[in-house]
């Protein structure tokens, strides 16, 4: 079988090392003071979570692509290919928002803004399932 392509594996092991290191330099950057990073192994999958200067909170849930058939090896690297493209999305978003003023943050961030803080569902987690009734929804 054909290995899948993974676009944002890294292959420098100092890339590898610096995944959440880099991440919170762009926290850093945007004076971000708030975040916490978790893993669910069991799961299959990793949050970041940061407070917005809205006083709103973002959730991000990365959920690797992990086969049961997977080396150890293969299975680290999918979960720092996983983490370096959520680097990669999370620099577009804050260049996007503060260096270039393109959108607002809560707009930028909308599906993945938490409802009531205190990881509460997300925009997303709440209007994901109601998505096909939506016109009905909205009265449109």
């Amino acid at each position: 079988m054909p290995a899948k392509r993974m676009p944002y594996k890294s292959t420098t092991v100092a890339v590898a090392i610096t995944q959440h290191r880099d991440i919170t330099g762009l926290f850093a950057k945007y004076d971000i003071d708030a975040w916490q990073f978790s893993t669910h192994k069991g799961a299959k999958i990793a949050q970041v979570r940061f407070e917005l200067s809205s006083k709103r909170w973002v959730r991000v849930i990365i959920k690797a692509p992990i086969d049961e058939d997977m080396t150890d090896k293969q299975v680290e690297g999918t979960e720092k290919a996983a983490w370096r493209a959520l680097y990669f999305w999370l620099k577009t978003q804050f260049e996007a928002t503060f260096d270039y003023n393109l959108f607002r943050q809560d707009e930028a961030f909308l599906p993945w803004l938490e409802i009531d803080g205190a990881e509460s569902p997300t925009v997303a987690d709440q209007l994901l399932p109601m998505l096909g009734d939506m016109p009905k929804l909205l009265g449109t």
